[in-house]
């Protein structure tokens, strides 16, 4: 799963029935995303984002299926019992945005230079704009490979 379905919420479902295979064909044609279906004795077990499996419930009634929610994932779910704490959700959310903000700067430089001077490695860095808590965007790799 990648990182907005993580964010908006998936469920891992069973689909019992005599025929799953319609509901998974069906739930393809009206664009539902059906990921990891794998055939078990019970029926077709698979995930699909939480925001359609009412979708998905009313295309099974047409198809004689029933679906059974066997796990829920993501942030919305995880997030659900704190929905009463707006004071923790909103320290949560300050600390994600510092943590991206930070992601996008420089932070650590390791040098590996082979009988170069150290202090001379890092002063050449420097007049090429790289240093510490400099934006990672700044930084052309080309220009690096030309010192």
């Amino acid at each position: 799963m990648n990182v907005w379905n993580f964010v908006s919420g998936y469920v891992k479902i069973c689909i019992m029935g005599k025929y799953p295979e319609r509901l998974v064909n069906a739930a393809l044609v009206i664009g539902i995303c059906v990921n990891g279906a794998c055939n078990t004795d019970n029926g077709i077990i698979c995930t699909i984002a939480a925001r359609d499996i009412k979708r998905l419930r009313t295309c099974g009634r047409g198809c004689g299926c029933r679906i059974r929610i066997l796990s829920r994932h993501g942030l919305v779910f995880m997030l659900r019992p704190l929905k009463f704490e707006p004071l923790l959700l909103a320290l949560t959310a300050l600390l994600v945005t510092a943590a991206v903000l930070m992601s996008r700067r420089l932070w650590f430089i390791k040098i590996a230079c082979g009988g170069m001077d150290r202090s001379a490695v890092l002063s050449e860095l420097e007049i090429a704009g790289v240093r510490r808590g400099s934006m990672l965007r700044s930084i052309s790799p080309s220009e690096l490979s030309s010192l």
